[in-house]
């Protein structure tokens, strides 16, 4: 049978959606099993699905306010650049997620922190 693809910016829009609305499932379905959140240009912070899901679901359950506004998009191919406006504890953070997306699943995020 073959696999459905989706685009690279709906599937990173999904994750977006399933962040804000702090659904732990979700959130961890688009994500491939060795995905890899690096802080730029190439700090690894989480390796893995399994440890990306104990550092989500830590964060959802710490953080009720956590909400994850797109300032602005950009695609090149299977790689979506986000520029964000995130809200953690009542304080906006300013960064800039790069993710890169193959057969509808995010394997990486690299992350640009103010």
């Amino acid at each position: 049978m073959k696999k459905t693809i989706i685009d690279p910016a709906t599937i990173v829009q999904r994750q977006v959606d399933a962040y804000n609305n702090l659904d732990i499932e979700a959130f961890t379905d688009v994500f491939s099993d060795d995905v890899c959140v690096k802080q730029f240009p190439d700090t690894p912070l989480i390796e893995g699905k399994t440890n990306f899901r104990i550092h989500y679901q830590l964060m959802f359950e710490a953080t009720p306010d956590l909400h994850c506004e797109i300032v602005m998009r950009m695609i090149q191919g299977n790689t979506v650049i986000d520029q964000e406006n995130v809200l953690k504890n009542g304080e906006y953070i300013k960064a800039i997620a790069i993710y890169q997306v193959n057969e509808s699943q995010i394997e990486s995020v690299t992350f640009i922190l103010e």
